[in-house]
C-alpha cells in the first residue's frame, strides 16, 4: 500500500470515528456508568458493632467550632492594604533651584567660550567646575547650535520653557529608578502640594527628560550633521538633569501606609477542632460506644437515604442533566469541539479517569483514618479533584476546563457527607488549577503550575472551612500535608496523562508546539539549508501571524509554529520555487500544467510525507495540507490560457486540492502566507500600496470561499487585516540612501588580496 493510500485509509477511519453516533453514545454511556459507580459504591461510613472492653479497630474523630481572630490573616491583609498604598515622592525645591542654576551657568559658559575664541584665546576649564568642563568638550557644531539658541530670544524662551516643564514634572535619578520594581505604585507631590499618580513607565529620568527637551527644542533646526548635534545636546542636558529633583518621602509614605492598615478591622474565622471518639488499639468503654452510636446516628440523619433504588434514580437523572448541560455548554462555546467524537472521547476519558481516581483516593483516605487520628472531613482535601480541569485547560482552554471541573465536582460530592463542602472545594480547586496552567509554556512550567495551583487552591479552601473553628496545630499540619501531597500527585498524574493523551489523540498543546518551535528542530534546519528562501519566508510569515493572532485574541504560539512549518514541503524541490532561485526561472521550459503540479506537490505530496516522517503534530500536518485551501495557481493558469487561447483550460488542474482550513490559526497562516508573498512583488511597497494589496487578498479569499470552513469572525478578520497592514509596512520600510565614494581606492586590501588568488584557488 502506498503512503497516500495508507493516509487515505487512516483518514477514512478517523472520519468514521469522528462522525459516528455509535461512538458518541458509547462514551456517554461509559461516562454515566463511571458516575453511578462512584456515587453508589458504599463509602464504608457505616457503624461498626462494638462491645465494652473490645480493642478499637480504627480511630474515629468528631468536631466542634468557635470564633477566633486570625492574627496571621489580619496581619497579611493589613500588609496587603499597606502595600497597596503608593510610594510618595516630593519635587524638591532645592534640587530644582540647583539644576536651574546649572542650566543658566551652562549657557553663560557657552557665551564665555565663544567670546574667548573670537579673540583668539582658548577656553580652559577650572578644576571642579562641571559646566566649564562640559562646555570645553563641545565640538564646534554643537557649540554653534547652543549659540544660535542663546542668541535667538524665541528659541531660548522655548528651550527654557521646556526645561522648566521637565523640572515641574519631576526627574528621578537613573540609579534610583533602576532599584524600583516595575509594578511599583507612585504618587508625586509637586511644589503646590498637588498629588498625581505615576506608573513606573511614566517616571522621567535625566536621559528621557534631556531627550524630550532636545527633540522639541531642535525640531526645526537644520544642519547637515543634525543627528550628531542632537546627541551632543542630549548628553549635555542629561548631565545637567543628572542630580534629579524627585525625592522619596519615606516618613510621609510610612504614615499613609500605617493609616490605611489601621482602618482594617480584625479578621475572624471558624476553626474545626477534632475530638477523638475512638482511638485505635485502645479498649472501648460504654461511654465510647454511646458517643459512637450518637455520632453515626447524626451522620446518617444528614444523608437520610430512602433506598438504593431511589438513590440510583436520583443520581441517574442528575448525572444525565449535568452531562446534557455540559454538552450544550460545549456546543455553545466550541461548536467544533462538541461535534467531534475525538474531542468528546478525550474529554470523556479524562473525566472518567478523574472520577475513578477521586474514588480511589477517598477509599485510601478512609483506610488511613483507621490507622491514624485524622479528622474525617479532611477527605475533601485528599482527593485530586482538580486533575480533569488541569488537563482540559491546556488542551481546550479554561472555559471547557471549568465546566469539566464542575461535572467532576458534582459527581464527587454526591456520595460525600458534606456535599456542599466537597462541591465548593472541587470548584475552587478546579478553577485555581485551570487558571494556573493556562499559560504554561513548557512541561516543567506545566508541572510546577499544576502543583502550585491545585495545592494552594486546596489549602485556601481548607482555611475557609477549618479556620472557622480553632484547630489544633496538628490539624493545620495535616491540612498543609494533604494540600501539598494532593497537589503534587495531581501534577504527576496530569503530566503522565498529558503525554499519553497527546500521543493517543494526536493533540497539540502549547508545550508540545513550543518543542517544535525550536529552530534546531531537524526539519527546520533542513529547510534552512536546502531552501533558505522558503525558510526566510516562513520566518516572516510566522512573525506576521503571531502578531496578528496576538491582536485578534487567537493562539499566538499555535499561529507562529504552524507558520514555521507550513512550507516544509518545498524542501524536496526548492529550486522550483522563486524564493529559492532568484534570477532563475526553472519553469521556463515546462508546461504550465506540469509547473502547477510541481507547485501543488509541496502541499499534496512532499509536505505530508515529511510531516509523517518527522512525526509532526496533527495541527502542523493540517497546516501543511490546508494553508492554500483550494486556491487557484493564477500565474500558471493564466500562462496556460495564453499558450492555448483556442482551448478550454480547466481550473481544476490549477487548483490546490484542499481541504479548506478549519482552525482559526491555520486560516490565519493562509492569509499571512499570501500577504507576505504578495508584498514581495510590489515595486514600491508604500503604505497605501500595502493596504490595497492586503484588502484585495482578503476580499478574494472571502469571495472564493477559502475561509468558509474556518470560524473566524468578521471582527477577527478586521483585526487581522489591520495587523497585517501594520506589520508589512514596518517590514517593507525604506532606508536612508548613503552617499557613495566614487574615488578608486588603490590601497584596497580586499582588491589586493583577491589579485593574489589564482583561478584554481577560486574554483
Amino acid at each position: 500500500m502506498s503512503p497516500s493510500d495508507e493516509t487515505s485509509s487512516k483518514s477514512s477511519l478517523s472520519d468514521l470515528f469522528d462522525r459516528s453516533g455509535f461512538f458518541l453514545f458509547l462514551i456517554l454511556f461509559l461516562l454515566l456508568a463511571a458516575s453511578l459507580f462512584v456515587v453508589i459504591l458504599p463509602t464504608g461510613t457505616g457503624s461498626v458493632s462494638l462491645i465494652p472492653g473490645q480493642i478499637a479497630p480504627f480511630t474515629l474523630c468528631s468536631e466542634f467550632d468557635f470564633l477566633v481572630e486570625d492574627k496571621e490573616k489580619t496581619a497579611a491583609l493589613r500588609k496587603e492594604v499597606a502595600d497597596r498604598e503608593p510610594d510618595y515622592y516630593q519635587i524638591s525645591h532645592e534640587d530644582t533651584r540647583r539644576i536651574s542654576e546649572q542650566y543658566q551657568n551652562f549657557f553663560a559658559e557657552v557665551r564665555k567660550r565663544d567670546a574667548l575664541e573670537k579673540t583668539g584665546r582658548s577656553s580652559v576649564a577650572a578644576p571642579g567646575n562641571e559646566m566649564q568642563v562640559l562646555v570645553a568638550k563641545l565640538d564646534a557644531n554643537t557649540l554653534k547650535c547652543f549659540l544660535r539658541i542663546a542668541d535667538n530670544p524665541a528659541q531660548k524662551e522655548k528651550m527654557d520653557s521646556l526645561f522648566r516643564k521637565a523640572l515641574n514634572e519631576g526627574i528621578i535619578r537613573q540609579d534610583v529608578r533602576d532599584n524600583l520594581k516595575s509594578n511599583v505604585r507612585i504618587k508625586i507631590i509637586d511644589p503646590l502640594n498637588r498629588r498625581r499618580s505615576a506608573s513606573f513607565a511614566q517616571l522621567v529620568t535625566p536621559l528621557s527628560a534631556a531627550r524630550d527637551v532636545t527633540q522639541k527644542a531642535l525640531e526645526y533646526y537644520d544642519a547637515p550633521d543634525k543627528n550628531a548635534i542632537v546627541d551632543n545636546v542630549t548628553q549635555c542636558l542629561e548631565k545637567i538633569f543628572q542630580p534629579g529633583n524627585l525625592q522619596f518621602d519615606q516618613a510621609f509614605t510610612e504614615g499613609k501606609k500605617s493609616e490605611a492598615a489601621g482602618l482594617l478591622a480584625p479578621v475572624r474565622k471558624e476553626i474545626f477542632r477534632g475530638t477523638v471518639i475512638l482511638e485505635k488499639n485502645k479498649k472501648v468503654t460504654e461511654d465510647d460506644i454511646a458517643v459512637k452510636d450518637a455520632y453515626y446516628k447524626e451522620l446518617h440523619s444528614r444523608t437520610d437515604p430512602s433506598g438504593v433504588y431511589k438513590m440510583i434514580r436520583e443520581n441517574v437523572l442528575l448525572c444525565l442533566a449535568v452531562i446534557l448541560s455540559m454538552g450544550m455548554y460545549l456546543h455553545h462555546i466550541r461548536p467544533g469541539l462538541a461535534r467531534s467524537n475525538r474531542s468528546l472521547w478525550l474529554l470523556g476519558l479524562v473525566t472518567i479517569l478523574a472520577l475513578l481516581l477521586n474514588r480511589l483516593f477517598v477509599d485510601a483516605f478512609r483506610m488511613l483514618t483507621e490507622q491514624v487520628i485524622i479528622p474525617r472531613d479532611l477527605v475533601y482535601f485528599a482527593v485530586p479533584v482538580g486533575l480533569a480541569s488541569v488537563l482540559t485547560s491546556v488542551i481546550y482552554g479554561v472555559r471547557a476546563a471549568t465546566f469539566v471541573g464542575l461535572f467532576v465536582s458534582v459527581v464527587a460530592a454526591l456520595p460525600m457527607e458534606n456535599q456542599f463542602q466537597m462541591m465548593l472545594t472541587g470548584l475552587l480547586v478546579n478553577a485555581g488549577g485551570s487558571m494556573a496552567v493556562r499559560k504554561a509554556q513548557n512541561y516543567r512550567s506545566f508541572f510546577i503550575r499544576a502543583f502550585l495551583g491545585t495545592a494552594f487552591s486546596s489549602l485556601a479552601v481548607a482555611l475557609i472551612f477549618f479556620l472557622k473553628r480553632n484547630p489544633e496545630t496538628e490539624i493545620i499540619w495535616w491540612l498543609l500535608l494533604f494540600s501539598f501531597v494532593t497537589g503534587l500527585l495531581t501534577a504527576i498524574i496530569a503530566q503522565l496523562l498529558l503525554f499519553l493523551l497527546e500521543w493517543l489523540f494526536d493533540i497539540s498543546t502549547t508545550m508540545s508546539l513550543l518543542v517544535c518551535s525550536d529552530f534546531n528542530h531537524q526539519l527546520l534546519k533542513e529547510l534552512q539549508f536546502r531552501a533558505p528562501g522558503t525558510y526566510h519566508h516562513s520566518l516572516m510569515v510566522s512573525n506576521i501571524a503571531e502578531q496578528a493572532a496576538r491582536e485578534a485574541g487567537l493562539d499566538q504560539i499555535k499561529a507562529r509554529v504552524c507558520a514555521l512549518f507550513h512550507d516544509v514541503g518545498k524542501i524536496q524541490q526548492p529550486e522550483f520555487f522563486i524564493e529559492n532561485s532568484p534570477g532563475t526561472d526553472m519553469h521556463q521550459d515546462l508546461d504550465p500544467a506540469m509547473s502547477a503540479m510541481i507547485i501543488r506537490s509541496h502541499v499534496v505530496k512532499h509536505g505530508p510525507e515529511l510531516a509523517r516522517k518527522y512525526k509532526l503534530k496533527k495541527i502542523l500536518y493540517d497546516t501543511i495540507t490546508c494553508h492554500h485551501g483550494t486556491d487557484l495557481i493564477v500565474y500558471f493558469y493564466r500562462k496556460a490560457q495564453a499558450m492555448h487561447p483556442d482551448k478550454h483550460v480547466s481550473e481544476s488542474e490549477f487548483r490546490y486540492p484542499g481541504p479548506l482550513p478549519s482552525e482559526k490559526e491555520v486560516a490565519l497562516v493562509m492569509l499571512a502566507d499570501c500577504c507576505e508573498a504578495a508584498s514581495r512583488s510590489l515595486e514600491r511597497p508604500t503604505p497605501a500600496a500595502i493596504e490595497q494589496l492586503v484588502c484585495e487578498i482578503f476580499r478574494k479569499k472571502i469571495k472564493d470561499g477559502q475561509l468558509d470552513s474556518s470560524t473566524l469572525t468578521l471582527k477577527e478578520l478586521a483585526l487581522i487585516r489591520k495587523s497585517f497592514i501594520n506589520t508589512l509596512e514596518h517590514m517593507n520600510h525604506g532606508r536612508i540612501i548613503y552617499p557613495k565614494d566614487d574615488k578608486k581606492d588603490e590601497d584596497d586590501l580586499f582588491v589586493a588580496a583577491g589579485g593574489s588568488v589564482s583561478p584554481a584557488q577560486q574554483e
